[in-house]
């Protein structure tokens, strides 16, 4: 069978799969535990998660009592599972699904290589995309990225194995289908039409377009369609037509042309993401470079020709998620996260062969020298202008240490680079990744928890609710404190909102920005008294009641 696991994974494999498990659950499982959750998006989802445990409704997200309809529901659900399956609601229940994405998008950027090259190839791949910076980064937050990237990962994976294989082309092809199937309900369509963009222009390229009609494109509609029709005949019977149009056209439609949300230029992503991709950004570039000369290249041997065809698969896959996503009008720096993966495979194919020494292109030694050059300057500058504290600065933070990492990496770098010694480049870039993460993780997090998490004041909404008090946020939006107090929150919007808010019959509790209580303070009518104040990040908030404090017995 042309499609059994165990003909995929052998010894080696194994050995592969247990290394990047291994280095992934530390990498990505470790530094959440060191910190809260961090608004605006985290709080949010776990807001809606816990709201779909607690009252049972797992058909349609919901947040603070009111219909979601920013995202469809397919993370909230698998989020709401494992907190069930671990019976709480920390920090590693609800990061354990975007770990298990992380994880299986590694490994199947390992055999995504293995198969276009081979295991050094994919390992190395893997490597450069557990540390790269945005990647590390998303593999540890609640967030749906990291599921999406490895369903359309993996799907690529079984349209790539599907064209090329001469036996079991049918199920490689169905398994492609139902993986865009499973994705759309994270992201909607554009789950379907990333994929199918790239398929579409290799197949172009190859000048093969007839290979479409073998990926059985009316049966992948009818499994789509099977699998998606029940969920959405479902919701609309539910919410409306009205959802789903929100759900569907205008979080999609409506973040392509003039966004509503997050609004930036098309150039957007040409400066964000080598920064993202760091450290390994301006080795992609000298690989772009010299892969891109290399395509229109004369050679007409077997072996050049495949390899190329392997190198363009990737570069497809790259370009197509790049310039789609810049044309969109909305942006941010994790929409490319699904072109990590050929990014990385293009990096490491790249080091592969300068450790093996397979081309004699002086061209190639050139491009790949630069890259590495880059690097060990970009490292030495930063750790200069750390030390002489030039750019923005953190206080709080020893920027003794993090100059001497930067500065050490440089200086190992270029020694490596003088002397030939790419093994133990590779390694220092891995070793500096890591150290620059347990930096973060001991001295940043800690800063960064101060400002973003919403634990404090939701911890003591929670202590003085003690006669489940009604809550009321004044001109404070942030419905994700369902998440700390398990109860609604009413918005309060103008002065009579919140005269009305405590002149309720029960005993209510109301939270709003210090100063906002010292303008109002002299027109209420009634008698309010403070219970206690929280910073949240640079804002000052007090609580307040029309009840004194319940004594402490």
């Amino acid at each position: 069978m042309p499609f059994k696991f165990i003909d995929l994974v052998r010894k080696k494999d194994l050995w592969a799969i247990f290394t990047l498990t291994l280095m992934g659950v530390l990498l990505f499982y470790g530094p959440p535990f060191f910190r809260d959750l961090w608004a605006p998006d985290e709080p949010r989802y776990a807001a809606i998660v816990k709201e779909m445990v607690l009252t049972g409704n797992w058909l349609l997200p919901h947040l603070n009592g009111a219909l979601y309809t920013e995202k469809p529901p397919l993370y909230f659900w698998l989020t709401a599972l494992s907190a069930l399956l671990w019976g709480n609601f920390s920090n590693a229940a609800l990061i354990f699904p975007t770990l298990i994405s992380a994880l299986g998008t590694l490994i199947i950027t390992y055999f995504f290589g293995k198969k276009l090259f081979n295991r050094t190839v994919g390992f190395l791949g893997a490597l450069v995309l557990a540390t790269g910076a945005l990647f590390l980064g998303v593999a540890q937050i609640v967030r749906m990225d990291m599921l999406l990237t490895f369903l359309l990962t993996s799907a690529l994976f079984c349209f790539y194995q599907g064209y090329h294989r001469s036996t079991g082309k049918t199920l490689y092809y169905l398994a492609f289908y139902l993986l865009l199937a499973l994705a759309t309900p994270i992201k909607g369509p554009v789950a379907i039409l990333l994929p199918s963009l790239v398929g579409t222009l290799y197949l172009t390229w190859h000048r093969d377009l007839k290979a479409l009609w073998g990926m059985r494109p009316l049966t992948g509609f009818l499994l789509i369609s099977l699998v998606l029709s029940p969920w959405l005949i479902a919701i609309v019977h539910q919410a409306g037509w009205e959802y789903l149009r929100i759900l569907v056209i205008k979080q999609n439609l409506g973040r392509a042309y003039n966004s509503f949300s997050h609004k930036e230029p098309f150039y957007f992503y040409l400066g964000r993401f080598p920064m993202d991709f760091l450290p390994w950004s301006p080795f992609l570039m000298g690989a772009l470079t010299y892969y891109a000369g290399a395509l229109v290249g004369h050679s007409r041997s077997d072996r050049s020709q495949k390899l190329r065809d392997r190198i363009l698969f990737l570069m497809i896959w790259f370009g197509t998620v790049f310039i789609f996503f810049s044309l969109m009008s909305g942006k941010l720096e994790i929409y490319l996260l699904p072109l990590y993966p050929a990014a990385s495979l293009i990096v490491g194919r790249f080091w592969y062969e300068a450790f093996e020494g397979q081309t004699k292109d002086p061209w190639f030694k050139k491009c790949f020298s630069m890259s590495g050059l880059l690097l060990w300057i970009v490292f030495l500058l930063a750790g200069i202008l750390i030390l002489l504290d030039i750019g923005p600065r953190v206080h709080e933070l020893p920027n003794r240490a993090a100059s001497a990492l930067f500065l050490g990496a440089g200086v190992l770098g270029l020694s490596s680079w003088r002397f030939n010694q790419k093994g133990i480049a590779f390694s220092g870039i891995i070793a500096f990744m890591i150290l620059l993460l347990a930096y973060s993780t001991w001295y940043l997090v800690p800063v960064i928890n101060a400002q973003a998490s919403l634990r404090p004041l939701g911890d003591e909404l929670a202590r003085l609710r003690t006669d489940h008090a009604k809550i009321g946020l004044y001109k404070y939006d942030k419905p994700s404190y369902y998440f700390y107090t398990g109860s609604y929150l009413t918005m309060l919007k103008s002065p009579e909102e919140l005269m009305a808010f405590l002149s309720s019959e029960g005993r209510v509790l109301c939270v709003l920005e210090e100063r906002e209580f010292k303008d109002l303070r002299r027109d209420l009518h009634i008698s309010v008294y403070v219970l206690g104040s929280v910073e949240v990040g640079r804002r000052k908030l007090v609580i307040i009641s029309q009840y004194p404090p319940r004594p402490v017995l």
